[in-house]
Order: C-alpha cells, then sequence, then structure tokens
C-alpha cells in the first residue's frame, strides 16, 4: 500500500520512464498498466527497481538525461543511491565550515530520509530546481492596496519578505520554496552559503546581499517547513514530509550533499540551471 495518497500521485510514472527503467523487457499493455500502478503503491517493489545498482549506472551514464528521462526519476534514482551508500559506510564526511570531519551515523539519522514519503518530497524537489524562476507575486501593502513584487527561487530572504506579506495558498506556496531553496543549497551548492561571507583568498568579510549563512539557511529550512506544514492551505498528506523535515534538516541534507559530491560534481551547475 502506499505511504500516503501524496507518494501515490507523485509516484505514477510517465510511459517514457517507465520504459527507460523496463528497458529490454517485454510487457502486454495490461501487464504495464499492473506494474506502473505497483511501483506507484508497492514501496518494496519501487525500491527494488529504482535502488537496483544496474539502474542507478544507467541513469548516471546518461550524457542527455533529461531528453531521456524526466528530472523527477534522474533525481528519485540518485537519491535512493545516495541513501543506499550512506547506511551502508562506517561514517559520513560531514562539511564543517571549510573542512571535512568524520560522522558515525546510527539508525535514527537514516530513519527519516529513509521514508518513501521524504525520498518522494527530496526528488520533486530537485526535479523542481532544474529551472531558477524569478517570479512576480501580488502583496497586499494595506488594506485595498496592493503591489507586485518580483523574487527569485534561491533569494531565500526576499521569498521570506514576501511570505510575510502574501496571504492564503500563496503564503504557503513562498514559504515552502523559501524552505525548499535553503535545503537545496544546504545540500547542493553549500559553498552558496560559506562563499557569502568572505572574499576568497584575503577571507576578509564581504556583504552578503542575497544570501545566509549555513546556519541561517538551516534555520530558514526548519522553520519555514513548518510554517508551511501547519498553513490552513496545506492539506495533512501534504503536511507530512515538510513536518518531518522541519525537525531533521541537518539529516535531509545529507543524502543531497553526497549525491551532489559523488554522483554529479561538475554537472551539478548545469543541472539547475544556476546563473541561467
Amino acid at each position: 500500500m502506499p505511504s500516503s495518497p501524496y507518494s501515490y500521485a507523485q509516484r505514477l510514472m510517465s510511459d517514457s520512464d517507465l520504459a527507460f527503467v523496463t528497458s529490454g523487457d517485454t510487457f502486454s499493455s495490461d501487464a504495464l498498466a499492473d506494474l506502473r500502478h505497483s511501483l506507484a503503491t508497492d514501496e518494496r517493489a519501487r525500491a527494488e527497481l529504482l535502488g537496483a545498482e544496474h539502474l542507478f549506472r544507467r541513469v548516471l551514464n546518461l550524457d542527455d538525461a533529461f531528453l531521456r528521462i524526466s528530472p523527477r526519476l534522474f533525481f528519485e534514482v540518485l537519491l535512493r543511491r545516495s541513501i543506499y551508500e550512506i547506511a551502508h559506510s562506517p561514517h559520513v564526511l560531514e562539511r564543517v565550515g571549510q573542512d571535512r570531519v568524520p560522522l558515525f551515523l546510527g539508525d535514527d539519522e537514516l530513519r527519516i530520509v529513509s521514508q518513501p514519503v521524504v525520498i518522494d518530497y527530496l526528488a520533486d524537489l530537485l526535479a523542481s530546481f532544474t529551472k531558477i524562476h524569478s517570479h512576480t507575486a501580488r502583496v497586499r501593502v494595506r488594506r485595498g492596496v496592493w503591489r507586485k513584487s518580483r523574487y527569485s527561487d534561491l533569494d531565500v530572504p526576499s521569498l521570506l519578505r514576501l511570505a510575510s506579506q502574501a496571504e492564503g495558498a500563496e503564503q504557503q506556496r513562498v514559504y515552502k520554496r523559501a524552505a525548499d531553496a535553503s535545503l537545496l543549497i544546504l545540500g547542493v551548492f553549500p559553498d552558496y552559503a560559506t562563499a557569502a561571507m568572505r572574499y576568497p583568498g584575503t577571507g576578509t568579510l564581504r556583504r552578503r546581499g542575497a544570501r545566509l549563512t549555513t546556519e541561517e539557511y538551516e534555520d530558514v529550512a526548519s522553520r519555514a517547513y513548518k510554517l508551511a506544514a501547519e498553513h490552513p492551505e496545506t492539506e495533512a498528506t501534504q503536511a507530512e514530509p515538510m513536518l518531518m523535515l522541519s525537525d531533521h534538516v541537518i539529516d535531509a541534507k545529507r543524502p543531497l550533499s553526497r549525491m551532489a559530491d559523488q554522483f554529479l560534481r561538475f554537472r551539478r551547475g548545469s543541472l539547475f540551471g544556476m546563473g541561467s
């Protein structure tokens, strides 16, 4: 059974994704429909197929990944492999400032990121940032007076200001985006935070502009996920993964960091449209 209606809806694969993961196998139309349903509702079946090493190698070696499969499938396969490797490693290297120190993880640190709803959420999060957008939203200045406000997907301070002025479903979406952006930066682009603090070479402080410190991004992710999850416009099934992430930001960034460092490396900028 699916862990929640949220994960079930997100897990229904497209025809092209299903064809890719079943490459070399022949199915009747009815059998293919059954497989699609099984992969959406049966976590064991999905984990076995999408967690297979041979599929991971195929996905990792794709030069034209987003032309062959969806970003959603691409990132879910890499995330599952990242979580698997963390679980089977004696320790992980945790970034502390500019250094990396070994950290020994227990079951508690892996429990949350191994939950199907969290894997679903993180795969969606990563796919949603394959293009970095600027947006315009209407915010209320005072009763009867509205103005347009522009913000970027990675401009977390502006997203928070916009959320404080927005109302209803728009406010919930902006809080969620601020939390998602903070987690993306922490896991995939950690230098986006640390480089904002000092000039390379001299080490002198510089104006941070739209960037925050690592600790500030962690705090924003935790608070904004909680605010988005508890917002009146948020359904219970949508709130579930955000509440989990609110309490486990550092745990959630580890598989993202391993994925970025070990699997994406120099491709991360092009995959996520940084600077575009």
